[in-house]
């Protein structure tokens, strides 16, 4: 098997190019320079690069990097700022008199953080700390003293001191307002945004902590940002919304669109609240209602249907029983010889247990072992209460088949989890897939022919209660799993479990499904008319019902108008909806609006490139509707943050600051990510669509050539056979078949010539359909591809954006300041072997190729070359990899060049193995 090596190519690709590096004298080997670490690369290639570049250790460093750029560029600005402020020092000072201090008359301090320092290089290496600790969630008494020691560190520098206490004054009254004033700028700027809170207990200062998130519209895309905390002792409805009002009292109250919230009632009290006194003070405006989180909802419904068989206190129980207990984990591995143990219950999350479940089944055997072990003394018998639950759960013969009912009921939650577990805008697919859930559960039990041509609204509505309405308990479906359980229990010898004991489970199961489903109806958003209007914002409802979804457009638009959300009122509706109609008779039933996946493509990125020009109005109107609430995915992810950023004694307005200095950055590099991915995508779809186009003319042609092609052998056939049937022939009759058979020549010669048109049209866009093929699998290598070449004894790098030999020729004349030539070029590769267009983007896409050789007919090229291309070529500078642009002349120059060149041949083949003997075969 061959060994791989080095390739320069990699350099030049867009996802290599920031951080791989060549391993000087050693080209089996790869470099991180993120990682710091060397990559083997002798057996695997380019796939060992890319598996080191997807694993989660780089994965980390490469956001550190990305955040730790925006701190650079922060700087930057800041000091670029400041400099235009203060006057100019000499040159050969330090830098730490480079600039004077500013004075009081040319700050603002209200958009700027320049007063925190004396000076612009201080200002800066204080940013830089006091940036560095907030995003990697220091405390602020990791600094202290280091004034000190930088001091001992630096002593001639006056830049390098900072404390504890200054850090804290920088990023609480320096840096912290100014990503929030940014971010109210930015907020007030877009229009209208929608506000979700949610709230969790704060360990360190032992009160709840309401964090509140923005959702607006930043540069065509929905984003959702943390804004602000407020801590507080009482969680009463009033108290939350006055806390609320406090912390976003910078932002117009006008273009609150909506609120996004989980499922207590105290939430919805809130609400009341907010819904009076918005409409007090705009003039009767309402928020509009998409009820709580749906997350929220399938996680309690879970929690109602199975909290009856206790299944949270088993799995709970068999975590603790070994969870931080060295001597019954050593008791367990020696009695089983296992190291599997159950992980932890989430209590809050019922759906995403299902892998303890899973877990508990595997480990099952092995802990009714370590029981009976205990039991008989052989261990130390654990004198707990989490012993005690496993030991009641193992007299229940049903266990296993109950546990894979419950797992049959989280899988199938699992992927509504998967897919609205994001800060993108979903809500439009929100009803089509909470619908589909609840058909999956109602078919385990109720009757088919009830549930035939139902709308969402209607099977929400459904009396589940109603037993008339059931199917059989035998045909009540509890899953795969739970059923292949029950066979092989009742197939045990001596078994207890006889029919009786299965249809009792089988109608528990029923049971739990009917309150699990109650509680879907009860705190569903689905009661709320906007989630299933918005809807026909689907491209998939578009294009296969497109009279529904105006429809359903001319809901949400009144909607809007009813709660005075929509500028222009009743005229600008119309123009929305007329513009919505235009949009969908146009181009809603294209191909990209039928194969539209929500997982791989944002919504409010593709209307906005489709609506941008023109439907205007109809734009505006989307991005406002997307920006409504789908679920609290975005504010429980940040109580993980607000666990790293937590430190003993430190204050609420620091924990604040800390918190939204952090994720201003992190929004930031993940927005710089972001456009760069649309960016490829981009490039991707239209090359894509090229070739396609390509390929499409090329079939069409093929298909035009085959008339002509049988037409004009059937004229030569013909032709042919008058020519002989006339040799046969005297006279007038020969005469005759002789005129026939020329009359049928000449129309062969006339369809062969169209087809000879054709062919060359054929090759045309054969030759444009390969290059469409290059680009779609190299596009990323070429957008900055290099090649080496060499004029006389001087060896440079070519760029060049095409595979394309004209170009490559422009290129290189270009680089070595030689006039272009254009008759009489050759271009030679390492082997020897010249190079043609119709090839050459495959020569310089394979990694071995070397440096190119050009030669040319004229004196040309040595005419006008620089005094280096005249001196005569050293062939100890080359080795067999060189490729060397030869001018050739018709004089003794000429000749000198030959031998020059013969001489260059024969060293580089004397190097290889056999080269000797092919030189002696020459001569």
């Amino acid at each position: 098997m061959g060994k791989c090596k080095f390739s320069d190519l990699w350099l030049e690709e867009a996802m290599f190019k920031d951080w791989l590096r060549p391993v000087v004298g050693n080209s089996r080997e790869a470099y991180c320079n993120i990682c710091k670490k060397t990559i083997n690369i002798t057996w695997m290639g380019v796939k060992a690069v890319k598996s080191h570049m997807g694993s989660n250790s780089h994965q980390t460093r490469m956001r550190g990097r990305n955040v730790q750029l925006l701190l650079s560029l922060f700087c930057v600005a800041t000091t670029a700022t400041s400099t235009s402020s203060t006057s100019t020092a000499p040159s050969t000072s330090t830098a730490t008199s480079t600039s004077p201090a500013p004075t009081t008359s040319n700050i603002n301090p209200t958009n700027s953080i320049q007063p925190l320092c004396t000076t612009t290089a201080t200002l800066q290496a204080e940013v830089l700390m006091c940036l560095d600790l907030a995003t990697k969630y220091h405390s602020f008494k990791s600094n202290e003293g280091i004034g000190e020691l930088f001091g001992k560190m630096f002593p001639d520098s006056q830049i390098a001191k900072s404390d504890k206490d200054k850090t804290g004054y920088m990023i609480k009254f320096g840096i912290a307002p100014y990503f929030k004033r940014q971010l109210v700028e930015a907020i007030n700027h877009a229009g209208p945004y929608v506000l979700m809170f949610d709230d969790s207990l704060n360990e360190s200062s032992k009160k709840k902590q309401m964090d509140i998130h923005i959702r607006f519209l930043e540069d065509g895309c929905v984003r959702s940002r943390y804004f602000g905390s407020q801590f507080l002792g009482h969680g009463r409805a009033d108290d939350l919304l006055q806390h609320i009002k406090e912390c976003i009292a910078q932002l117009n109250m006008r273009q609150l669109l909506s609120v996004g919230m989980d499922g207590p009632n105290v939430n919805f009290k809130l609400l009341d609240l907010l819904q009076k006194e918005h409409a007090e003070l705009n003039g009767g405006a309402q928020v509009l209602v998409v009820g709580s989180c749906g997350l929220h909802t399938l996680h309690n419904a879970m929690k109602a249907g199975f909290t009856a068989w206790q299944i949270d206190k088993l799995l709970r129980a068999l975590h603790y029983l070994f969870h931080n207990v060295p001597a019954r984990r050593e008791d367990y591995t020696n009695i089983t010889g296992s190291t599997c143990f159950p992980l932890s219950f989430c209590g809050h999350r019922w759906v995403e247990n299902v892998p303890v479940a899973e877990r508990v089944l595997e480990v099952w055997p092995m802990i009714q072992r370590y029981v009976s072990a205990a039991e008989d003394k052989k261990v130390q018998k654990p004198n707990t209460a989490s012993y005690d639950a496993i030991l009641a759960a193992r007299g229940d013969p049903l266990l296993i088949p109950k546990l894979q009912f419950f797992l049959s009921i989280a899988r199938s939650f699992n992927p509504f989890l998967q897919k609205y577990q994001t800060d993108e805008p979903v809500l439009p697919f929100l009803a089509k897939d909470l619908t589909e859930l609840l058909l999956s559960l109602l078919r385990r039990f109720i009757k088919r022919e009830l549930l035939q041509d139902q709308t969402s609204l209607q099977l929400f509505k459904l009396d589940i209660s109603d037993e008339k309405n059931w199917v059989s308990l035998k045909r009540v479906d509890i899953g795969l799993g739970a059923e292949s359980a029950i066979k092989a229990l009742m197939g045990k010898p001596g078994t207890k479990i006889g029919e009786h004991s299965v249809l009792s489970l089988r109608k528990e199961c029923l049971q739990y499904l009917v309150r699990i489903i109650k509680k879907l109806q009860e705190r569903s958003p689905l009661k709320f008319p906007i989630v299933r209007q918005i809807a026909c914002l689907d491209p998939t409802k578009m294009a296969k019902d497109p009279e529904w979804c105006i429809v359903q457009m001319k809901a949400l638009v009144q909607t809007f108008i009813q709660g005075q959300q929509l500028a222009g009122g009743v005229a600008a509706g119309d123009v929305i909806i007329q513009q919505f109609s235009s949009f969908l008779s146009d181009g809603g039933r294209d191909e990209e609006f039928v194969s539209f996946q929500p997982l791989s493509q944002r919504l409010d990125v593709f209307l906005h490139s489709r609506l941008r020009t023109s439907h205007p109005d109809l734009l505006k109107f989307c991005q406002s509707a997307l920006l409504l609430s789908h679920g609290q995915a975005t504010v429980e992810r940040g109580f993980s943050v607000n666990k790293e950023v937590e430190t003993c004694n430190l204050h609420e307005e620091s924990f604040e600051a800390l918190r939204l200095i952090s994720i201003s950055l992190i929004s930031k590099s993940q927005y710089r990510l972001h456009l760069e991915s649309e960016r490829k995508k981009r490039e991707s779809a239209t090359q894509e669509l090229k070739r396609k186009t390509a390929e499409k003319e090329l079939e069409d042609l093929r298909n035009q050539r085959q008339v002509p092609h049988s037409v004009c052998h059937s004229l030569e056939s013909d032709a042919n056979k008058f020519a002989e049937m006339a040799e046969g022939k005297a006279g007038t009759k020969m005469a005759e078949l002789i005129a026939k058979s020329n009359s049928l020549r000449r129309s062969h010669k006339g369809k062969k010539a169209e087809l000879l048109t054709l062919d060359k049209m054929i090759e045309e866009k054969a030759t444009q359909l390969r290059h469409c093929l290059f680009l779609s699998l190299f596009g990323s290598m070429f957008c900055s591809m290099l090649l080496k070449a060499k004029l006389g004894d001087a060896q440079k790098f070519v760029r060049i954006t095409e595979p394309n030999l004209t170009e490559f020729l422009n290129a290189a004349f270009a680089k070595f300041g030689v006039p272009p030539v254009t008759e009489g070029v050759k271009v030679i590769d390492s082997s020897g072997t010249e190079v043609d267009e119709d090839v050459f983007a495959d020569i310089v896409t394979d990694p071995l190729t070397g440096v190119l050789t050009i030669k040319c007919d004229t004196e040309s090229v040595s005419s006008v070359s620089s005094p280096e291309y005249s001196q005569p070529l050293s062939t100890d500078s080359l080795d067999s990899q060189d490729t060397v642009i030869i001018p050739v002349s018709p004089s003794g120059k000429c000749q000198r060049l030959d031998l020059e060149a013969k001489h260059l041949v024969e060293s580089v083949l004397t190097k290889k193995p056999g080269g000797e003997r092919v030189v002696n075969e020459y001569n």
